[in-house]
């Protein structure tokens, strides 16, 4: 009888470990928090609009004839990258920065990816504007 409680015992303490090894791998999630507004003109877009679903995505709403970058600058610390020709590549969101060789921070307009740079899209009031951090796929 004593014999299975020291296997039960080995048993429970070999899942044990294999629990904190697992914990101790993952990643935490970094939170990011939204600024309260502090003065902002009547056509300007305020930080309560914006909705972060986690520190990989942001969503905010179109305003109309404003460019979907535009309005992230005005409500984020951006950074990003001038290509000739093609126009400003985002490199940073609120300090999550990608690595450009595995993952980018990707631009969608209303669920779908959008098919021209967010320099260029012109947002309308009715349009979810989302950014996602993608994976490079080779």
């Amino acid at each position: 009888m004593t014999f299975r409680r020291f296997e039960t015992f080995i048993i429970v303490a070999i899942i044990g470990v294999i629990g904190v090894v697992y914990a101790l791998q993952q990643e935490p999630i970094q939170k990011i928090a939204v600024q309260t507004p502090v003065e902002q003109s009547e056509n300007q877009q305020t930080n309560q609009d914006v909705q972060l679903v986690a520190a990989s995505s942001i969503k905010y709403k179109g305003q109309e004839g404003k460019t979907a970058l535009e309005l992230l600058k005005t409500m984020h610390q951006v950074q990003t990258k001038e290509f000739t020709g093609i126009g400003e590549f985002v490199e940073s969101i609120d300090g999550v920065q990608t690595d450009s060789k595995t993952n980018f921070w990707s631009f969608y307009v209303n669920g779908r990816q959008s098919p021209v740079g967010a320099g260029e899209y012109k947002t309308k009031d009715s349009d979810e504007i989302e950014w996602k951090i993608e994976t490079i796929e080779y």
